[in-house]
């Protein structure tokens, strides 16, 4: 089962640089939440690959969850 959480830009609890599903509630979409001011831009954003030079085509994530495979918990 997927634990959705409620997407809020300013929460820093998120893992950065760690792929996370993420979704408007239509269409769902793995990404990074990342900063990178190389690009330009200093505040966390969700980028679709780990080079942070491409932002997610989605244009407003409203929950996101972190990805656990099965038997991840017992590793």
């Amino acid at each position: 089962m997927i634990e959705w959480r409620k997407y809020q830009k300013n929460d820093r609890s998120i893992q950065s640089h760690v792929p996370h599903l993420i979704t408007n509630g239509v269409y769902a979409e793995l990404a990074f939440h990342a900063s990178n001011p190389n690009y330009g831009y200093t505040w966390y954003k969700w980028t679709s690959d780990t080079g942070y030079d491409r932002l997610v085509d989605m244009p407003v994530v409203t929950h996101y969850a972190v990805i656990n495979l099965p038997g991840e918990e017992e590793a």
